[in-house]
C-alpha cells in the first residue's frame, strides 16, 4: 500500500490514489459516504462544472477523506483552494 504525500496539497488525484490504494471502488465510496457516484467522479477529475456550490463539495470532500484516513480539515482546505483558483480563472 502506498502512502499519501500529505506535504503536498489534497487534490482531486490525491483522493483518486487513496482510494485506489485502500482498495475502495468509487461504488463502494459512494455506498458508504451516502454521496452520488457522479459527484464523487466530479470530485476526483476536478470537474468543478458540474458540482454544486461549494459548501456541498466542501463537505464531500471532508466526508471523503474520513472515509479514506486523509485529514479531513487539511483536505478540505486544499480542496478548496484549487476549486476556488479554477472557477476564478
Amino acid at each position: 500500500r502506498e502512502y499519501v504525500d500529505l506535504s503536498r496539497p489534497i487534490s482531486g488525484e490525491t483522493l483518486r490514489s487513496a482510494r485506489e490504494n485502500m482498495g475502495i471502488t468509487i461504488g463502494d465510496l459512494a455506498d458508504s459516504t451516502k454521496i452520488r457516484r457522479t459527484y464523487l467522479e466530479y470530485l476526483e477529475e476536478e470537474n468543478f462544472e458540474f458540482l454544486p456550490a461549494a459548501v456541498y463539495v466542501k463537505g464531500f470532500v471532508t466526508i471523503v477523506a474520513r472515509v479514506l484516513s486523509l485529514p479531513p480539515d487539511k483536505a478540505a482546505e486544499d480542496y478548496m483552494e484549487i476549486y476556488q483558483r479554477r472557477r476564478k480563472g
